[in-house]
């Protein structure tokens, strides 16, 4: 059997569930990633323990295991990083915070920035490597987490500090500096919204890192109180938002003490990201 007759076995079984061209992109990039075969026409004869990978990584998508999750690889900002089941994928909207920050301070100035809840390390990592300038500061509740957050560091060769650390029991006074930006993509999913959640989101991400409990604004509070003490004259705090509760968060960060508070929509018209800067 050639790759293309393999491949074009697995579009098939995919574009039962997919619409054919996306089925047609996944088996490209199972292709691409699994046996360094970069055409679905491809005539090379595959081996049985290939066919044998091919269908098992295509049962799994079927079954809601994401592909970035099969491949170990997710892009973010022009950037490639290694992902598992330890850490969100990165998405889209957060890339737009991420250049949310990049166009408000100068990528010449020594700017110092914490990222709260890093996860896979995209953010501080797309920062460091864009701003060299930039000293990044990161921590994360989970230590499988950090694993995967210093390995991307390591592999796009910038210095990021990285601090196993809970929030939720942190204050100011355990960070060793003041922060010219302070960032969160924090759990903000209550458990009232399980109904509307994907399916392979919930089978295979880390519910750890989606899912703030019965409170799901928990983490915005206590974010924005440790960022008022933590930021500098003119500093700034950006959060990526739960649409629901846009308004309830640019209240928390106004009752804190924010004055300048903006918040924005991402591509797809949703409330996405805010911005609370001090006066």
């Amino acid at each position: 059997m050639t790759f293309a007759e393999a491949f074009s076995d697995s579009i098939e079984l995919l574009a039962a569930t997919f619409d054919r061209r996306e089925a047609e992109n996944i088996v490209r990039i199972l292709g691409e990633d699994f046996f360094q075969v970069y055409s679905l026409h491809s005539q090379k004869n595959i081996s049985d323990d290939q066919y044998a990978l091919l269908c098992s990584a295509s049962e799994k998508i079927l079954e809601g295991i994401p592909l970035q999750y099969l491949t170990n690889r997710a892009d973010f900002m022009g950037l490639e990083f290694y992902v598992n089941e330890n850490v969100l994928i990165p998405r889209p909207e957060t890339e737009e915070l991420t250049d949310w920050i990049m166009k408000t301070f100068p990528k010449d100035l020594p700017v110092r920035i914490l990222d709260i809840g890093t996860g896979s390390g995209c953010i501080p990592i797309s920062l460091s490597k864009y701003a060299p300038a930039w000293k990044l500061d990161a921590i994360d509740i989970s230590a499988p987490a950090l694993e995967v957050a210093e390995e991307n560091a390591r592999q796009h060769h910038v210095k990021v500090n990285f601090t196993q650390k809970d929030i939720l029991t942190a204050s100011a006074d355990d960070f060793n500096h003041k922060y010219d930006a302070i960032v969160s993509n924090p759990p903000y999913i209550g458990f009232d919204e399980l109904d509307k959640m994907d399916n392979h989101v919930l089978k295979s991400e880390p519910r750890i890192a989606l899912f703030a409990g019965e409170d799901p604004l928990v983490f915005y509070r206590k974010i924005a109180s440790c960022a008022k003490d933590l930021l500098k004259t003119n500093g700034c705090l950006f959060f990526e938002l739960n649409p629901l509760y846009a308004e309830e968060i640019k209240e928390i960060c106004r009752n804190v003490g924010f004055t300048l508070v903006e918040v924005k929509k991402d591509m797809q018209g949703n409330l996405r990201m805010i911005k609370c800067c001090n006066s």
